[in-house]
């Protein structure tokens, strides 16, 4: 089972690098933060449907056999990946033919505390909702099933919250590190508000 979970660790840390790429290249800089945010509900969107799924599943058939539904929809995504490599290609080789002189790369901004904040975001983030079920069921009592619907209200927040920040970001803000700061405050106020209620 840990090696299971290991091998799939290793592959999903493969999908932002080359998607946030894609985006970055793909889209106006006017629009990026709200494109980049749709991109990452990707993770809460899953996550919402298998914490309102999944163990209402496992309950009636086994964890086992709850397991086919994200493995159907990674095999359904992973053609779906394969369909965009194809397109991708074929686009690169006819802007490779048209393009006659070389492109002038932009100045790379500097990434180290932008990366180190991510880091400690994306940290939070998974130790919070790593914590939240377990504290659930074996503090309050929730059954799994609840517990899962809970989760499912903290990522349908974390959705509609992408979404806000990301246009916000774009609108409001000559630099996207504004929204950061603002959501890093909003987050630590939300578990302040936590350890009183």
């Amino acid at each position: 089972f840990l090696a299971g979970i290991a091998i799939a660790g290793l592959a999903y840390g493969g999908v932002n690098p080359p998607t946030n790429v894609i985006a970055s290249d793909a889209i106006s800089r006017k629009h990026r933060a709200l494109f980049l945010s749709v991109k990452q509900t990707g993770v809460p969107i899953g996550g919402l449907v298998a914490s309102a799924a999944l163990p209402s599943i496992a309950e009636s058939v086994g964890w086992r056999i709850s397991l086919l539904l994200p493995i159907v929809v990674l095999l359904l995504a992973s053609g779906l990946a394969l369909t965009l490599v194809r397109s991708e290609a074929a686009a690169l080789r006819e802007s490779e033919s048209i393009q006659a002189e070389p492109e002038v790369a932009a100045p790379a901004p500097s990434l180290g505390p932008t990366g180190l904040y991510g880091f400690i975001m994306a940290g939070v983030q998974l130790s919070f909702i790593g914590y939240l079920t377990v504290y659930l069921v074996d503090e309050q009592a929730f059954s799994p099933t609840g517990a899962g619907f809970a989760l499912s209200t903290v990522l349908a927040a974390g959705i509609l919250g992408r979404l806000v920040w990301g246009a916000v970001s774009d609108r409001y803000f000559r630099s996207h590190a504004t929204a950061l700061a603002m959501a890093g405050l909003g987050s630590a106020a939300g578990l302040v508000l936590l350890l009183f209620g």
